[in-house]
């Protein structure tokens, strides 16, 4: 079977579900408990949230510095990672 892009999509985006939703694998459960669990870590240790938590130690220190710095990134990324969509767009077109 040639791969198309209708093929490649749904090849993906089974792959990238395998653990979520209906699956026998889902895992979705356990994930949502384990951030139950670091909120309530976080809020008996007197923190807002669990990433204000997890940062005060680290480089980023707190969720806004992190945040600024992702928008700052984006504002620096996106105008070259539109130029590079519109080629993979161009690249694709026939598929």
């Amino acid at each position: 079977m040639p791969i198309t892009a209708p093929y490649a999509k749904k090849l993906f985006t089974d792959y990238h579900s395998r653990c979520a939703g209906e699956s026998a694998f889902s895992n979705e459960a356990n994930v949502l408990r384990i951030a139950e669990l670091r909120q309530a870590r976080a809020t008996l240790l007197g923190y807002p949230s669990y990433a204000a938590f997890a940062l005060e130690e680290r480089m980023a220190e707190t969720p806004e510095k992190v945040m600024s710095f992702l928008n700052e990134l984006l504002s620096k990324a996106k105008p070259q990672a539109l130029k590079e969509l519109e080629q993979l767009k161009a690249f694709l077109w026939p598929y």
